[in-house]
């Protein structure tokens, strides 16, 4: 009877060969502090200050806010970002394609939310002028 051998080896890289990713298909969350520091400083400490600034330019609909509670939102989005950033796996995903398209996506929704029938507040979509 022939038996069959199975090979393996005793010096395989570990699962985690970059920070704390995962290479693995099957993975649910990953983490990688230094991916993690410029997806906030992309998606949030510029990202939020430059659509301020471009609506203001504009002139589109903006709420006064003060410092103190342009802070708090930032603060809220980094808690957000984490929840996002891990769960949805953008460790392994983070790339110029994403960030081209999150401000592609974010002015062109903010120049979507200035034409007139789309100025109603969503609590009224029953009368909403289509």
């Amino acid at each position: 009877m022939s038996e069959k051998t199975f090979s393996f080896n005793l010096t395989q890289e570990s699962p985690f060969p970059i920070g704390l990713i995962s290479n693995s298909p099957w993975e649910f969350c990953s983490f990688e502090p230094l991916i993690y520091i410029y997806f906030n400083i992309l998606f949030v400490i510029i990202a939020y200050p430059l659509y301020r600034i471009i609506a203001g330019f504009f002139n589109w609909e903006l709420n006064d806010k003060t410092p103190a509670k342009h802070f708090s939102d930032m603060l809220a989005l980094v808690r957000y970002d984490f929840i996002v950033f891990v769960l949805g796996g953008y460790a392994a995903t983070f790339n110029w394609i994403m960030i081209l398209s999150f401000y592609i996506s974010i002015f062109a929704y903010g120049l979507l939310a200035e034409v007139p029938f789309t100025k109603t507040s969503l609590p009224r979509w029953r009368y909403w002028p289509i």
